[in-house]
């Protein structure tokens, strides 16, 4: 925790920025986004899926079932957004875990963590999409050790509408991308402290530009997801019932990348200089309600997001969650902010834990 409060102070002046076709938002349930992101080390719910299942052997969760919506505006510059509009990002999820009496968990998410591009304020119809699915087993080896490999098939979708045909009428294209990639996940447990480190591997989608058309600036680009290592630790408080997180994301290979979707840019200026992008993050969690019937939490974290482009700076984002759970449904709420972004977020589902 020390050190990354160390990387904290000290990233404020890294030149690192980002890569394309993912962003650094948190990805999973509304509960990790108000937590800052620092959710690998902690006893996750089903959502862990996209993040760390290894953890879930741990968890009291018998079967839990989890919904999550987001959406972010943003107004930061890019190369079609000079004059600070506000464009939309979304991403949905779903999640179910099944966790056995002998340590085993069984998890499948359904996601669409990026979806950007359809609020470009000059081509109505150009945008990027990525589909995920993910099925682990997390297994329990030892009483304080757990292992979890993840399967992820993805599907992309890119589309362009700023081609023009041997008439010069606009014409949109679209190309796909297919993969199946593999992630691990691994635990360690001890008394009131848990550990997790987690990787994905990279993955590179050759899309390009079709055979005659012109395209207006670079059209469609190849995609790069770089491979992820996230690093998290957690410390729970019985006593007064808090968990203090920390968590460290490391992408890497992300020297050269484009940060924006399109590629609607044709200079060298929006390309990524540095080759790993480190992303740290805090997490605070209370219940300050424990009944049989009704429990509800409150949360706080904070992070640094490096800069996307060469028109960005780093920035630090503060986010806010509340939960509240009647017997076995809850509701999750988060946001996230910085200065031109906000991200708020929604999770509902089913925990059947308590009444097993």
């Amino acid at each position: 925790m020390v050190a990354l409060l160390i990387v904290l102070l000290f990233s404020q002046n890294s030149e690192a920025i980002t890569y394309s076709a993912y962003r650094t938002i948190a990805q999973g349930s509304a509960r990790n986004i108000g937590m800052g992101g620092a959710f690998v080390g902690l006893e996750n719910d089903s959502s862990s899926v996209w993040l760390a299942p290894s953890t879930l052997p741990f968890s009291s969760l018998r079967i839990d079932l989890n919904l999550t919506q987001s959406q972010t505006f943003s107004t930061e510059p890019t190369p079609t957004n000079t004059s600070g509009e506000i464009v939309r990002s979304d991403y949905n999820m779903f999640s179910v875990t099944f966790l056995t009496a002998k340590d085993n968990a069984f998890v499948i998410g359904f996601g669409q963590p990026y979806i950007e591009g359809h609020g470009n304020p000059i081509y109505n119809n150009s945008g990027l999409w990525l589909d995920e699915y993910r099925a682990s087993h997390a297994k329990k080896l030892s009483k304080h050790i757990s292992a979890a490999p993840v399967l992820i098939y993805r599907r992309l979708n890119a589309k362009y509408a700023g081609y023009r045909d041997v008439s010069n009428n606009y014409i949109t294209s679209e190309q796909l991308g297919e993969s199946i990639d593999i992630g691990l996940s691994v635990t360690f447990k001890l008394d009131d402290w848990l550990s997790t480190i987690s990787w994905e591997n990279e993955r590179t989608y050759n899309l390009g530009n079709p055979q005659g058309y012109t395209v207006l600036t670079n059209g469609i680009q190849p995609v790069k997801i770089p491979a992820t290592t996230r690093l998290g630790i957690s410390k729970t408080f019985p006593e007064v019932s808090i968990i203090v997180s920390a968590q460290l994301d490391w992408f890497i290979d992300t020297k050269g990348l484009s940060s924006y979707l399109d590629s609607q840019a044709t200079t060298n200026t929006l390309t990524s200089t540095k080759n790993n992008l480190f992303i740290p993050r805090l997490g605070f969690e209370h219940q300050f309600v424990d009944k049989f019937w009704v429990k509800s939490w409150v949360r706080l974290g904070y992070y640094v997001e490096q800069p996307k482009i060469d028109l960005q700076v780093p920035r630090g984002h503060w986010t806010i969650g509340g939960e509240a759970k009647i017997w076995v449904m809850f509701l999750n709420f988060a946001y996230d902010y910085a200065s031109g972004y906000a991200n708020a977020a929604t999770s509902m589902g089913i925990t059947i834990s308590d009444y097993w």
